[in-house]
């Protein structure tokens, strides 16, 4: 029960943001959502610097640092690919699977 009481908050944060992103995303399919587009919006290479961060964060579980990496790369106005890789590490991150979120950072990476 301990455990719980900890950590519920943590939870609830990331749950919190999970459920956003989702209402973004169907808001974003329906057309609900305005899109500046890309030229206005953050590229890859701009984002390189906090990604680096986040992944050393995650390879050390450190969750508190990959959450506040997250939340400032989620408030950041990114292009398409970026917010779709940023919403899949949120993702990854929220279930714990910090290997696979390190994984998906090198291979946007490398494609950068």
């Amino acid at each position: 029960m301990a455990f719980i009481r900890v950590h519920v908050d943590g939870f609830r944060n990331r749950l919190a943001r999970i459920c956003a992103r989702i209402g973004l995303a169907l808001g974003a399919g329906r057309g609900a959502v305005p899109d500046a587009g890309d030229g206005e919006r953050l590229s890859k290479a701009a984002i390189i610097p906090v990604l680096l961060q986040l992944k050393k964060a995650l390879e050390a579980e450190d969750v508190r640092a990959a959450d506040r990496l997250l939340d400032e790369l989620s408030a950041r106005p990114l292009d398409s690919a970026s917010t779709e890789t940023v919403v899949c590490l949120v993702d990854m991150v929220l279930v714990s699977e910090f290997a696979e979120a390190v994984r998906a950072i090198d291979d946007f990476l490398s494609n950068a």
